[in-house]
């Protein structure tokens, strides 16, 4: 055998050495969170990641593990195996949490297994499947919790629920009064809060509205009826009515408010989230 045989056999003996490794590695590492909605998805992944939790369904030792389809558990989906990597019952760690535009998937590692197969290991996982695209209203705690409890006993995950996505508790009295409620409006027929009148717009744009979002916390993303608008302070032009506004601000809790904004007007509200 020559020398350059042996150096071919070498190098492709190494190489079928590393791609396991390189094929776990792509597996556990943890996705950049620089697209969209990055910061919430984020959150979310700090929260779910190395929680403990007991399942409730077995996962197959297959590829695509565990799948949900629109927040449902489809029986006849799951491919036909005795096999499985995890049974009801098991304790599993949330290794990773993904979310993508139209899947959540979470990476499982049962406690004390190593993870099956040898060129590439497969790992319990269950993967929530979309046909639309995830929005804005879909990225919360509860909303996820109650997709995953078909599979997942998710009482230690609710208790331990992080108030950064959570709606805001109400602030004490002492705190900054909160927005008038018109409840004697018609227009404002659900006594909703509405922000600090502070000006008049032109006559002729009776049916818009001016809002300035301020918050004091630094570089605080504003998003609209689910829609990122900018950083506060932001005003922003809009049509008279019910809008949803969010803040979020590195440090703080999120701060979220359904408002009736007056047609005409040009109003402020100003967003004071918890640290």
């Amino acid at each position: 055998m020559s020398k350059r045989t042996i150096q071919i056999l070498t190098f492709i003996v190494t190489l079928c050495l590393m791609l396991p490794a390189l094929a776990a590695y792509g597996q556990d590492r943890r996705l950049t969170y620089e697209n969209w909605y990055g910061d919430v998805k984020k959150t979310l992944a700090d929260h779910y990641t190395g929680k403990t939790v007991k399942l409730r369904m077995a996962i197959p030792a297959t590829r695509r593990g565990l799948e949900m389809v629109d927040g449902s558990f489809d029986r006849a989906a799951v491919p036909v195996s005795t096999e499985t990597l995890a049974q009801s019952g098991d304790d599993v760690t949330i290794q990773n949490f993904i979310v993508r535009d139209t899947d959540i998937e979470l990476l499982l590692n049962k406690n004390g297994e190593k993870p099956k197969g040898w060129f590439f290991p497969k790992k319990p996982r269950i993967k929530l499947r979309f046909s639309r695209e995830l929005t804005a209203k879909d990225m919360t705690i509860e909303t996820i919790n109650r997709w995953l409890a078909p599979a997942l006993d998710v009482t230690a995950l609710a208790s331990t629920q992080e108030a950064s996505i959570a709606p805001p508790v109400a602030p004490p009295k002492e705190a900054a009064p909160q927005p008038v409620v018109a409840k004697t409006s018609s227009e404002n027929a659900a006594g909703l809060p509405t922000p600090e009148i502070i000006g008049d717009l032109p006559k002729s744009e009776a049916r818009l509205a001016e809002l300035t979002v301020e918050c004091p916390g630094k570089y605080a993303r504003v998003y609209i009826d689910s829609a990122y608008s900018g950083y506060a302070p932001r005003t922003i032009r809009l049509r008279a009515g019910v809008h949803s506004i969010l803040v979020m601000a590195d440090g703080y809790s999120a701060w979220e408010q359904r408002l009736f904004i007056p047609g005409g007007k040009a109003s402020v509200v100003k967003a004071e989230p918890a640290k």
